[in-house]
């Protein structure tokens, strides 16, 4: 295992992003919160056809026995 493990490796210990785990988080749920509704209406309208033509076809099954 040690042979993984390079000498010459960059330590980052002292690097100092400017933004922390936090701060990607909060701006992840900002987003979401605000693209969310206009994602949820485009899958809605990719998904409806399907689900119309599953609802036909289980009646049309239904009826016709």
């Amino acid at each position: 295992m040690k042979e993984l493990v390079s000498s010459n490796a960059i330590d980052f210990s002292g690097v100092s992003f400017g933004i922390s785990v936090n701060d990607l988080i909060s701006s992840a749920t900002s987003l979401i919160g605000v693209f969310g509704p206009y994602i949820a209406l485009g899958i809605a309208l990719l998904l409806a056809p399907r689900f119309i033509e599953l609802l036909k076809g289980l009646f049309r099954t239904k009826n016709n026995n």
